[in-house]
């Protein structure tokens, strides 16, 4: 199992990083505002880009991922006894801190969200960071509560 420990650490810094990258390039967008007009749609393109890449890479790097790991977890299942979820990892929640954290970020994220919509208070250069921060929490929870992270820390448990 050992050998499944190393491609599931490489799947998941390939799936994180490339969300990371699609998340933080939300945060440049206020900056453009004090760019001039050419710049302006230069950079627009190069954020946005940025961010369909690394949301187009992470999604099909989680297909890969469940389809290269399908032998750990057809192992996982039979030999540990494992229970199938029946929900996507993104409808499912655990107890752990590292899981509770996550969804703070997320709740909190949704509250100053919604706050700053029915009353402006904080400022745009502050709220899209919120937003990328509030993506990313999202993004992580539907990874940390799936299938094949679960079978990731058993088989590093027992490695």
């Amino acid at each position: 199992m050992k050998q499944y420990e190393k491609k599931f650490k490489t799947y998941f810094g390939i799936i994180l990083g490339s969300f990371f990258c699609s998340a933080f390039s939300l945060s440049f967008i206020p900056a453009l505002n004090r760019l001039d007009e050419q710049s302006n749609a230069t950079w627009g393109y190069v954020i946005a880009l940025f961010f369909w890449i690394g949301l187009i890479v992470g999604c099909i790097m989680i297909g890969v991922m469940n389809t290269k790991m399908r032998r750990a977890r057809a192992k996982a299942y039979s030999t540990w006894k494992m229970k199938r979820p029946k929900r996507p990892g993104m409808f499912m929640f655990s107890k752990e801190p590292l899981h509770l954290a996550i969804y703070f970020v997320i709740a909190a994220g949704f509250i100053i969200s919604i706050a700053d919509l029915i009353r402006t208070f904080v400022p745009t250069r502050i709220m899209f960071p919120v937003i990328s921060i509030t993506y990313y929490a999202i993004v992580i929870h539907g990874i940390v509560d799936g299938k094949n992270f679960r079978i990731y820390q058993r088989i590093k448990a027992e490695g």
